[in-house]
């Protein structure tokens, strides 16, 4: 591999890893995070499932939102271990946990233990779809029109 590309590979490998930490999802401090909250309260103001995303009044994405549907769960919890190990000891020779799974899994409820239920909460996660790089960049380049990259992805540091 030439230097050359050798030095284009790890400078596109610094921005790839910075970009990463700045766009992951479910970070609340980073800046997708940030829009993420703005997104949200706009939805909670207004309803709106899908908005553009905008810069410097350009159009350079739309987000989206979507909900994953949390999931019920029934956890076993043994309350009465000498009721539970006698029931062990009549039925199963294995561990509690493994146990317990799969009574939860067949439905029986051995003696001793209680049953909860519960459900994992919906997911919310915004999108953006339609990213046109073009866009960003005219936008980008209107808001920040002495910068360079090196300054747009680190805040201001070299």
């Amino acid at each position: 591999m030439r230097e050359e590309d050798r030095a284009r590979l790890l400078m596109a490998q610094s921005v790839y890893r910075e970009c990463a930490g700045m766009v992951k999802t479910g970070s609340p401090d980073n800046l997708r995070g940030q829009l993420d909250e703005e997104l949200e309260s706009q939805y909670e103001r207004t309803g709106a499932r899908s908005v553009d995303v905008r810069v410097g009044g350009v159009t350079c994405a739309t987000a989206t939102r979507t909900v994953k549907a949390g999931r019920p769960r029934c956890d076993m919890t043994v309350t009465d271990e000498r009721a539970f190990a006698e029931w062990v000891a009549d039925n199963i020779t294995e561990f509690y946990e493994p146990i317990l799974a799969q009574c939860a899994r067949s439905g029986e409820v051995p003696d001793g233990v209680d049953v909860t239920t519960s459900e994992t909460p919906d997911t919310v996660r915004w999108q953006l779809k339609n990213l046109d790089p073009h866009a960003v960049a005219v936008a980008v380049r209107a808001v920040f029109p002495d910068a360079d990259a090196v300054r747009l992805l680190t805040g201001g540091g070299e």
